[in-house]
């Protein structure tokens, strides 16, 4: 999304008549930027007002109706002045009141930089364009704010009035500045924004003010960015695996229109333009374009995915969620398995595009003791790779047109969690105990080379004894080190936490701890971080042993999971389309990897009978 700047001043005490009050938006004060200081020229030729009017908002919130304009813009004498006309709607009544009694002076000004006209030491110069002025509540620019009267204050350098003279102001401006203050030129106004938003996801702003400056066009200038990026290798690992978007914007994106989008273009134009551009902006990030629609990173980062049916006929299937008495804030979610991979620490790398090798070494150089006079032998250390390659993990859920009309919790949550649980739970699996046959990815206990650490030839229990050397086994591949925990399943958790470490003797303490959980809810065992998932097997066999469970010991850091761009939604409306429902499918690309098998160790014959 686009790197907006702001500008603060402090607004002065205004007249007690009339509703319009001088202001000076601006003045050429610098103000400290990362790595130098900021000047932004009020020479009428560096400043562009091709968007005055401008909008008077509160806090840059640009959610909210403006409370007012500002008018009557001019640069000139080192300052950006103009009137600040108030609205009629209670909140720009009650701040015109504040602004009058001098209790709020502040004002602060969005806009964005043009090419830099010079630079002097730290500081630089700017050409700029004003898109909004915002009042705020602490002012930057001590030299600029609202003046009590128009007389004296060479508010415009000129003796007349600002409001009478309103036809000299539009005869100073260009017929195209006409034309935007008549109707605030929102085209423009959206090219500038995607091009910025486009050159900061890519890393080329300079480029996306260069193309702002010459009016180029943002399909041209995504065309520009793509040839750019085709121009780098292949392998590229994105710099961010985001677009851009804020907190509030990831949490205003509608999965709900994303799917309606799909369904219907005219109501892609009229009702989802922020959820195609974002699909867009990563698409144009990943070089290639969805089955169906894209959602980015930030938008999942509290998501789920699953498969499960939504209707509002069957109660289990959706009609819980229709009535006339229902208490939204209380739907009851269905329990699922908990994920840990991440939260044990598991390395993500987002954004990638082509398949990735990580370099490894697998094997060292070696030292020699020689004679006085002798040469060491030869000896190179040896090196591998990593592989990743994207792999393909989907799911879907399926609901009816009444649903979306009819449902009380909102569907939006509904479709956003249910879809991300059951991906999000597959993809934790898989780094488990992932068979790294039939398109699915090599889990850590079917990795070749991790250590192990055998009870019997049929399995036993647990004791003390095991998990040492489950630590002895890390230790002796000098791997433990990083972030280092047990995970197995609730079945040894539940006898290890009535197990004590010498047999028979309780003040010996039990082994394993749950008395001082951490944050995420994790005990302790041989003074490791430990948990149990449902996704560890517990069905395991050995000899005539049944019923057996795994437990992983190692560097979860070294547990690399890839993934190549966001979630694909594709909505399909020909399953159901007798009955008008509607089937989205989720699809995901990823891949994970194991970067020293030695960082690990395993038991896989733990009885817990």
């Amino acid at each position: 999304m686009p790197a907006f700047n702001f500008r603060e001043v402090e607004l002065r005490a205004a007249d007690e008549g009339g509703e319009s009050i001088p202001c000076v938006l601006a003045t050429e004060v610098s103000v400290k930027r990362d790595g130098f200081d900021e000047v932004l020229s009020c020479d009428p030729r560096d400043v562009d007002l091709s968007r005055a009017p401008l909008p008077m908002i509160v806090q840059h919130d640009r959610t909210m109706l403006n409370i007012g304009v500002i008018e009557h813009i001019q640069a000139g004498g080192g300052k950006l002045r103009g009137m600040a006309r108030f609205g009629h709607s209670a909140a720009a009544r009650e701040i015109l009141a504040d602004v009058k009694a001098g209790v709020v002076r502040s004002l602060s000004v969005g806009y964005f930089l043009g090419k830099c006209l010079s630079r002097s030491g730290r500081t630089e110069r700017y050409a700029w364009t004003p898109f909004e002025c915002s009042v705020v509540s602490v002012p930057a620019d001590a030299n600029a704010g609202f003046y009590r009267s128009m007389k004296g204050t060479e508010m415009f350098d000129t003796d007349t009035d600002p409001v009478v003279d309103e036809n000299n102001q539009e005869e100073r401006l260009t017929r195209s500045q006409r034309r935007s203050a008549g109707r605030f030129d929102g085209l423009e106004r959206e090219r500038a924004a995607e091009i910025v938003a486009l050159g900061n996801t890519h890393n080329m702003s300079g480029l996306a003010q260069r193309a702002i400056q010459s009016g180029t066009s943002v399909d041209d200038f995504r065309a520009e960015v793509l040839r750019n990026l085709r121009a780098a290798p292949t392998l590229r690992p994105s710099e961010s695996p985001h677009i851009g978007m804020t907190e509030r914007e990831a949490a205003s994106y509608s999965f709900v229109k994303a799917i309606n989008a799909q369904l219907d273009p005219h109501y892609a134009r009229r009702e989802a333009g922020f959820e195609m551009e974002a699909s867009r902006a990563l698409a144009q990030k990943l070089g290639r374009e969805p089955q169906g629609l894209y959602v980015p990173d930030e938008v999942l980062r509290h998501s789920r995915m699953a498969q499960r049916d939504l209707a509002t006929g069957t109660p289990a299937d959706g009609g819980h969620l229709v009535g006339t008495v229902l208490e939204a804030g209380s739907f009851i979610e269905l329990l699922r398995k908990r994920t840990h991979l991440f939260a044990l620490g598991a390395t993500p790398i987002g954004g990638l595009v082509g398949n990735l090798a990580i370099p490894s070494q697998v094997g060292a150089a070696q030292a020699f003791w020689v004679s006085e006079g002798g040469a060491p032998s030869e000896t190179q250390p040896s090196f591998g790779q990593v592989p990743l390659s994207p792999k393909t993990v989907g799911a879907y859920t399926d609901f009816t047109r009444r649903m979306l009309l009819q449902s009380t919790p909102d569907i939006e949550m509904v479709v956003r969690r249910d879809l991300a649980s059951i991906l999000g739970i597959e993809v934790d699996r898989a780094g488990f105990n992932g068979s790294g046959a039939s398109n699915e990815p090599l889990g850590v206990l079917n990795t070749s080379g991790i250590g192990a650490v055998a009870i019997g030839t049929n399995g036993g229990l647990i004791t003390w004894e095991h998990i040492l050397m489950l630590e002895e086994a890390l230790a002796n591949a000098d791997a433990d080190m990083g972030a280092m925990a047990y995970v197995s399943t609730n079945k040894v958790r539940r006898k290890l936490k009535g197990s004590t470490k010498v047999n028979g003797d309780a003040g010996a303490g039990f082994i394993w701890n749950d008395d001082h959980r951490d944050a995420s809810g994790y005990g302790s065992m041989n003074g490791y971080r430990v948990t149990s998932s449902n996704n560890i097997p517990s069905n395991l066999t050995k000899g005539s042993g049944t019923g057996l469970s795994a437990m992983i010991f190692g560097n979860w850091s070294d547990v690399i999971v890839g993934q190549w761009g966001g979630l694909d939604i594709l909505v399909d409306k020909t399953t159901h389309g007798t009955s008008g429902g509607t089937r989205v499918v989720a699809l995901l690309d990823i891949d994970i990897a194991i970067r020293r098998a030695a960082s690990f160790a395993a038991i896989k014959d733990a009885s817990t009978a």
